[in-house]
Protein backbone atom coordinates (compact mmCIF):
# COMPACT_ATOMS: atom_id res chain seq x y z
CA UNK A 1 0.00 0.00 0.00
CA UNK A 2 2.81 2.37 0.92
CA UNK A 3 4.47 1.93 -2.37
CA UNK A 4 1.29 2.10 -4.61
CA UNK A 5 0.63 5.41 -2.58
CA UNK A 6 3.95 6.80 -3.02
CA UNK A 7 3.94 5.70 -6.92
CA UNK A 8 0.41 7.80 -7.10
CA UNK A 9 2.01 11.01 -6.27
CA UNK A 10 5.18 10.60 -8.39
CA UNK A 11 3.03 10.01 -11.09
CA UNK A 12 0.82 12.76 -10.27
CA UNK A 13 0.75 16.71 -11.81
CA UNK A 14 2.31 19.01 -9.71
CA UNK A 15 -0.80 21.19 -9.69
CA UNK A 16 -3.93 20.84 -11.07
CA UNK A 17 -6.36 23.21 -12.79
CA UNK A 18 -8.63 23.42 -9.91
CA UNK A 19 -4.95 24.59 -7.61
CA UNK A 20 -3.90 27.45 -10.19
CA UNK A 21 -7.37 28.60 -9.71
CA UNK A 22 -7.50 29.18 -6.32
CA UNK A 23 -4.00 30.62 -6.26
CA UNK A 24 -4.83 33.21 -8.69
CA UNK A 25 -8.18 33.90 -6.77
CA UNK A 26 -5.57 34.17 -3.73
CA UNK A 27 -3.33 37.04 -4.72
CA UNK A 28 -5.76 38.51 -6.53
CA UNK A 29 -7.78 39.44 -3.53
CA UNK A 30 -4.23 39.85 -2.17
CA UNK A 31 -3.96 43.05 -4.38
CA UNK A 32 -6.96 44.23 -4.00
CA UNK A 33 -6.80 44.29 0.00
CA UNK A 34 -2.90 46.17 -0.44
CA UNK A 35 -4.76 49.04 -3.05
CA UNK A 36 -8.01 49.08 -0.66
CA UNK A 37 -5.60 49.33 2.88
CA UNK A 38 -1.79 50.56 1.60
CA UNK A 39 -2.78 53.18 -1.00
CA UNK A 40 -6.13 54.60 -0.79
CA UNK A 41 -5.89 55.66 3.19
CA UNK A 42 -2.79 57.88 2.08
CA UNK A 43 -4.95 61.08 0.91
CA UNK A 44 -5.42 63.39 3.61
CA UNK A 45 -8.79 65.17 3.83
CA UNK A 46 -7.67 67.18 7.04
CA UNK A 47 -8.97 71.05 6.24
CA UNK A 48 -7.83 72.48 9.34
CA UNK A 49 -7.02 71.63 13.30
CA UNK A 50 -8.59 72.54 15.73
CA UNK A 51 -7.11 73.11 19.68
CA UNK A 52 -9.96 73.01 22.81
CA UNK A 53 -8.99 73.64 26.37
CA UNK A 54 -11.42 72.38 29.36
CA UNK A 55 -14.14 71.98 26.29
CA UNK A 56 -14.01 75.30 24.89
CA UNK A 57 -12.53 76.35 21.52
CA UNK A 58 -9.10 78.57 21.47
CA UNK A 59 -8.60 78.27 17.95
CA UNK A 60 -8.48 77.06 14.71
CA UNK A 61 -5.99 77.09 11.49
CA UNK A 62 -7.31 76.21 7.61
CA UNK A 63 -5.03 75.02 5.39
CA UNK A 64 -7.29 76.43 2.30
CA UNK A 65 -7.07 79.44 3.64
CA UNK A 66 -4.24 79.50 5.55
CA UNK A 67 -5.53 81.57 8.22
CA UNK A 68 -6.08 81.23 12.22
CA UNK A 69 -8.68 82.37 14.21
CA UNK A 70 -7.54 82.45 17.99
CA UNK A 71 -11.39 82.82 19.80
CA UNK A 72 -12.27 85.96 22.20
CA UNK A 73 -11.79 84.58 25.55
CA UNK A 74 -8.07 82.98 24.46
CA UNK A 75 -6.50 86.24 22.73
CA UNK A 76 -4.60 87.04 25.56
CA UNK A 77 -3.57 82.98 26.37
CA UNK A 78 -1.90 82.41 22.86
CA UNK A 79 1.07 83.63 20.94
CA UNK A 80 1.80 82.58 17.36
CA UNK A 81 5.17 82.46 15.35
CA UNK A 82 5.27 81.92 12.07
CA UNK A 83 8.11 79.41 10.61
CA UNK A 84 9.20 78.35 7.10
CA UNK A 85 6.97 75.22 6.71
CA UNK A 86 4.20 75.83 9.30
CA UNK A 87 2.91 77.49 12.62
CA UNK A 88 3.64 77.34 16.11
CA UNK A 89 0.93 78.67 18.67
CA UNK A 90 1.92 78.58 21.97
CA UNK A 91 -1.09 77.99 24.32
CA UNK A 92 -1.05 79.25 28.23
CA UNK A 93 -3.08 78.65 30.96
CA UNK A 94 -3.46 78.85 34.43
CA UNK A 95 -1.89 74.95 34.78
CA UNK A 96 0.93 75.55 32.35
CA UNK A 97 1.68 75.83 28.07
CA UNK A 98 1.47 73.51 25.36
CA UNK A 99 3.66 74.38 22.39
CA UNK A 100 1.84 73.31 18.78
CA UNK A 101 3.48 72.81 15.28
CA UNK A 102 1.19 72.63 12.55
CA UNK A 103 3.09 71.61 8.84
CA UNK A 104 1.43 73.27 6.12
CA UNK A 105 3.16 71.02 3.79
CA UNK A 106 2.74 67.89 4.85
CA UNK A 107 -0.65 68.94 6.65
CA UNK A 108 0.22 67.51 10.20
CA UNK A 109 0.19 68.99 13.91
CA UNK A 110 1.55 67.52 17.00
CA UNK A 111 2.21 69.07 20.31
CA UNK A 112 6.05 69.93 20.03
CA UNK A 113 6.70 71.33 24.06
CA UNK A 114 4.97 71.14 26.64
CA UNK A 115 4.98 71.36 30.97
CA UNK A 116 2.73 69.24 31.62
CA UNK A 117 4.04 66.70 33.47
CA UNK A 118 7.36 64.56 33.68
CA UNK A 119 6.60 61.92 31.05
CA UNK A 120 5.11 64.57 28.64
CA UNK A 121 2.79 62.01 27.05
CA UNK A 122 1.33 64.35 25.27
CA UNK A 123 5.13 65.35 23.41
CA UNK A 124 5.65 62.39 22.39
CA UNK A 125 2.43 61.27 20.94
CA UNK A 126 2.59 61.13 17.15
CA UNK A 127 1.83 63.42 14.72
CA UNK A 128 -1.95 63.90 13.55
CA UNK A 129 -3.09 64.14 9.84
CA UNK A 130 -6.60 63.22 8.89
CA UNK A 131 -8.16 61.30 12.25
CA UNK A 132 -7.11 61.18 16.08
CA UNK A 133 -6.12 63.57 18.41
CA UNK A 134 -3.85 64.38 20.81
CA UNK A 135 -5.20 64.90 24.35
CA UNK A 136 -3.19 66.51 27.11
CA UNK A 137 -4.90 65.36 30.33
CA UNK A 138 -3.22 67.77 33.14
CA UNK A 139 -3.99 70.92 30.80
CA UNK A 140 -7.31 69.73 29.71
CA UNK A 141 -6.35 70.54 26.01
CA UNK A 142 -7.08 68.97 22.95
CA UNK A 143 -5.68 68.88 19.14
CA UNK A 144 -7.80 67.16 16.57
CA UNK A 145 -8.11 67.74 12.88
CA UNK A 146 -11.37 69.18 11.25
CA UNK A 147 -11.73 67.05 8.53
CA UNK A 148 -15.09 64.94 6.80
CA UNK A 149 -14.04 61.94 8.45
CA UNK A 150 -14.52 62.89 11.94
CA UNK A 151 -12.36 62.36 15.45
CA UNK A 152 -10.57 59.31 15.73
CA UNK A 153 -9.46 57.94 18.81
CA UNK A 154 -7.28 60.05 20.98
CA UNK A 155 -4.27 60.07 22.03
CA UNK A 156 -3.71 60.84 25.69
CA UNK A 157 -0.44 62.36 27.42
Amino acid sequence: MKKSLFNWVKNSKVFYLKDLFAYAVAVLLIAVLAVIFLILPNTNNTSGFKVELDGKAVLTYSFSTGDYEVFNDFVNFVTIEEVDDGITFNVKNSEGFNKIYISKTEKTAEIVDSDCSVKKDCVHSPKIKDSGAIVCAPHKLKLFPLSDNGMGEPITG
